[in-house]
């Protein structure tokens, strides 16, 4: 029981070691469901219930909206939390205070503490010991409720209904986009899964819809009334076209839809002891950062862009984005990898009009597609180069790129796992890839 090894180890327990004891748990597979979250944080003394938060649902745009809404409220001056996953790098970047990921001496110290608060409960009832991304989760939690944050910012993991962050009782509910991915677990239709997302709607607590297919706000509105929530919605107040949102300093275009939902949330919330003015929120939106989103960096004389695209709704955006970013730079080289056979094809097709060289590569994931693989999935018709690599190999010990020539702009795309790997190795630092989920 890693309980028991944490506690067994004493002080002698380094943060390594309490890594592989978590990539652990992460190996006894995905536990989808919500069962095990009540017993872990009665043992915890509640620290749920000790923060007010925001919690946030959505295909895509739900990281980002809570970052969005992290800095427009920390600009304000107040003390916030952000609980978000996977990371990109370091396992802290998933519980911060005032943007400050968790170091990895608080990791160690949170550990202990929950595995002395939990040890009762797992050693009468083993099924309730928390899965990874439960402990971290219970961990952010805790966390928050000692650092006494002002407003805590939570982003879901998978869905909504039965995550297990839905233990929370927020101020508002947000839920940023409904598209088909996890279908195997959420449902095949955007009904279906707005009905999962929709899990995270409170009784009494206002929600405000992102910009979602017309039937999944049906079903999202059903719920709603059901807990007599308030609904607020970008396609009611803005239409649905982006051309009609709200103009803002974020870029690339489709941030447009994150913003209108950040303005949604803070005209909910101004008339509350939670709001703030709109000088704050312009000044958060300047501030705003949110590494491997459209993240631009130069390297030896080469414009590198990150971003990560894991899915057939953030495929179409990113092929937007190609579309704006090629009519101003050239756009040469492409380094693409992904998991998921199905997400391969949605995200090939969005590059393939703008690379005229292909780089497929593997993240260091079990579910990684093989570049051979996502080679066979190339139409015929492409007229570019196609090279089956690794991050290794396009990037140096030292940092630098290998692929593409200076002066040009290079695109790196695709899973999240692997663009926190090509980002460690850009700067030469070590990553936790074997955490992520």
């Amino acid at each position: 029981m890693i309980i028991e090894e944490i506690l067994n180890a004493g002080d002698d327990l380094t943060y390594s070691q309490l890594t592989q004891m978590l990539y652990r748990l992460r190996g006894g597979g995905v536990r989808y469901g919500i069962e095990r979250m009540p017993p872990v944080l009665e043992a915890l003394g509640n620290p749920q219930k000790k923060f007010p938060s925001v919690h946030v649902a959505g295909t895509n745009g739900k990281g980002s909206v809570c970052a969005l809404l992290e800095s427009c409220y920390r600009a304000a001056g107040q003390k916030t939390g952000l609980f978000v996953s996977p990371h990109l790098v370091k396992l802290g970047e998933r519980v911060q205070v005032d943007r400050n990921i968790l170091s990895e001496e608080a990791l160690l110290r949170e550990s202990v503490a929950m595995a002395k608060n939990l040890l009762s409960l797992v050693r009468e009832n083993p099924d309730c010991h928390p899965s990874f991304f439960e402990w971290m989760t219970a961990l952010g939690f805790q966390v928050f409720a000692r650092e006494k944050v002002d407003l805590a910012f939570i982003e879901t993991g998978l869905g909504g209904r039965l995550d297990a962050t839905n233990v929370l009782d927020p101020v508002i509910s947000v839920i940023t986009s409904i598209g088909l991915d996890h279908c195997e677990i959420l449902g095949s239709t955007y009904a279906e899964i707005a009905r999962e997302k929709g899990g995270i709607i409170k009784a009494g607590r206002p929600v405000v819809l992102g910009l979602v297919p017309p039937e999944a706000e049906e079903v999202l509105r059903e719920i709603a009334e059901r807990h007599g929530s308030p609904v607020f919605s970008v396609r009611e107040k803005w239409g649905e076209r982006d051309d009609t949102l709200p103009p803002t300093l974020l870029r690339p275009a489709f941030q447009r839809r994150n913003a209108a939902t950040l303005q949604l949330v803070h005209q909910v919330l101004k008339d509350t002891p939670h709001g703030i003015s709109p000088k704050a929120l312009d000044q958060g939106v300047e501030q705003f950062r949110w590494e491997a989103r459209w993240t631009r960096m130069e390297k030896e004389g080469k414009h590198l862009v990150l971003d990560t695209t894991h899915n057939a709704e953030g495929a179409r955006f990113l092929e937007e984005s190609l579309a704006e970013l090629v009519s101003r730079e050239t756009l040469h080289t492409v380094v693409l990898g992904t998991t998921g056979e199905d997400r391969a094809e949605a995200l090939l097709a969005a590059v393939l009009p703008y690379a005229r060289e292909l780089v497929l590569v593997a993240p260091d994931q079990p579910r990684a597609v093989p570049p051979p693989v996502l080679a066979g999935k190339i139409p015929k018709s492409y007229r570019g180069t196609v090279r089956c690599s690794t991050v290794e190999d396009e990037i140096d010990a030292s940092g630098n790129p290998r692929c593409g020539n200076p002066g040009e702009t290079i695109l790196f795309t695709g899973s999240i796992y692997l663009i926190g790997e090509i980002l460690s190795r850009l700067r030469g630092t070590v990553g936790e890839k074997q955490l992520q989920g």
